[in-house]
């Protein structure tokens, strides 16, 4: 199963960076551009935005590093299991008896424990 998702995978990214851009460019050659103002306002919030990252590298490097850390230290407190606890103490079994067995011996079976 995990070679069917890996070459699923495989596939995908083919298909992403050949076929996609080929049909997109076709499609998209005909069309003329236009640019809307709150596409032009939200391209000047990027530019700034942009900008000040680039000019104060350090301070958002730090904070990104204190994120991921701060992240790291609140999921192990959380703490997590890979086995959860049964909501109910019950056990459910199924059991397969030859045929011909006798009722005697199928009310019998079931109370003495079973030998793999």
């Amino acid at each position: 199963m995990a070679l069917t998702v890996a070459y699923t995978l495989i596939a995908s990214l083919i298909i992403a960076l050949t076929l996609v851009p080929a049909m997109s460019s076709k499609l998209l050659a005909n069309t003329k551009e236009t640019e809307g103002k709150y596409y032009m306002a939200l391209l000047d919030k990027y530019k700034t935005s942009i900008s000040y990252v680039l000019k104060h590298k350090v301070p958002i490097l730090l904070l990104a590093v204190i994120l991921l850390l701060g992240s790291i230290y609140f999921s192990l407190q959380k703490g997590f299991i890979f086995m959860p606890e049964m909501s109910s103490p019950q056990i459910q079994a199924t059991m397969e008896m030859p045929k011909g067995s006798s009722l005697k011996r199928q009310r019998k079976q079931p109370t003495q424990p079973s030998k793999r």
